[in-house]
């Protein structure tokens, strides 16, 4: 069955991808931070005389040892998408608990649970008809039992082309709902560190302006749009705004 084929091969050019982002990503975090840094500064003085004095300072800046000071600033643990899909590739809903979308395993779980039941069920039906029609195939008589009732290769046939395509059906639906919980994971890995709390608002608040510089009497309508990251439920009154 050539859908077997293509899922398998589909889902080997996706680890092969994942892994080749992973490594690229530790080549360039090693490049980074593997060196450290020297800075040359140097100044120009002069004693009492006028004489030009030479000074070489030399600042070294090294990522072995971090002081911590009063103005330090707390160091956030790095949040890996790439690690989240590796994890619910090898067991679904493993990235979820790790991105802690606790609430989506058991999501994950139960369609998982019915398409194997569905394979499950095809992969039977498809099985007794194929040695239905394999038995009557091979029978001098050309006919064998197929759920109590005799009949010929030709009446087996169909029901075996028809759940093979069922099979099928079910392995390429279980292959995406599959890929999908890889999604999920890879998506929740980049939005883990997004602010998405009840402070973010904003406020639509229209607005009726009198242009008396022009020296006109038409009146002029518009709209403000006010956006404050940290309202946190802070009462809005609405402006007005005359000129």
């Amino acid at each position: 069955m050539y859908a077997h084929r293509i899922i398998f091969l589909f889902f080997f050019l996706l680890l092969a991808h994942l892994a080749e982002a992973q490594a690229q990503g530790y080549a360039d975090s090693a490049g980074i931070y593997s060196k450290d840094t020297v800075q040359h500064q140097t100044t120009e003085e002069f004693d009492i005389n006028g004489k030009k004095v030479i000074t070489d300072t030399t600042v070294a800046f090294s990522t072995d040892k971090v002081v911590p000071g009063k103005d330090t600033v707390p160091v956030v643990k790095k949040h890996s998408p790439v690690k989240a899909v590796w994890m619910s590739a090898v067991l679904p809903g493993l990235g979820q608990a790790y991105n802690k979308k606790y609430w989506k395993i058991p999501i994950i779980y139960a369609g998982l649970g019915g398409l194997g039941y569905w394979i499950y069920f095809e992969s039977h039906e498809f099985t007794l008809a194929r040695s239905a029609y394999r038995t009557a195939v091979r029978s001098t008589t050309g006919t064998a039992v197929y759920k109590g009732t005799e009949l010929n290769y030709a009446t087996i046939k169909p029901y075996r082309d028809y759940y093979k395509n069922l099979l099928n059906y079910a392995a390429i639906v279980t292959a995406l709902w599959y890929t999908l919980n890889l999604v999920d994971a890879a998506v929740d890995g980049h939005l883990y560190h997004f602010n998405v709390d009840d402070k973010l608002s904003m406020n639509v608040d229209p607005s009726f302006m009198l242009p008396v510089n022009l020296g006109t009497n038409q009146a002029c309508y518009g709209l403000t749009l006010s956006l404050t990251p940290m309202a946190a439920r802070k009462k809005y009154e609405p402006s007005r705004h005359w000129q």
